[in-house]
């Protein structure tokens, strides 16, 4: 019996594809195994690095009005809590720094506190 010129008989055993080597390490990326990576947040959860500009940069895109890139929500609902705290251990530093740069259409505010008491 022949299927486009190829003789199917006698029957041939199947043999591996090299590519199937591949499922060897399907648990893998890039060549590390999967318990080299984050399996769950720790609490408090702690970034550190030496980059000249940041550590970690939000960015968030949208034009309606309220749009956050951070949001630091305390719900504790007793004792003093923080929705965020900023330090600079530097002796020219600044715990926090706003930088608005919009146009003058409407005012405009580098940092904004508000209370409601």
């Amino acid at each position: 019996m022949e299927v486009n010129g190829t003789p199917l008989v006698p029957r041939q055993e199947l043999t591996a594809a090299p590519y199937a080597l591949f499922a060897l390490d399907a648990d893998q990326l890039d060549g590390l195994d999967s318990t080299a990576f984050l399996q769950s947040v720790p609490v408090p959860l702690t970034l550190s690095g030496t980059s000249a500009t940041h550590i970690i940069r939000a960015e968030n895109a949208a034009t309606t009005a309220d749009a956050v890139a951070v949001h630091g929500l305390a719900t504790g609902s007793s004792g003093t809590t923080y929705g965020g705290w900023f330090e600079s251990a530097s002796d020219s530093g600044r715990g926090v720094f706003g930088h608005a740069t919009a146009g003058s259409i409407s005012p405009t505010y580098g940092v904004y506190g508000q209370s409601d008491s």
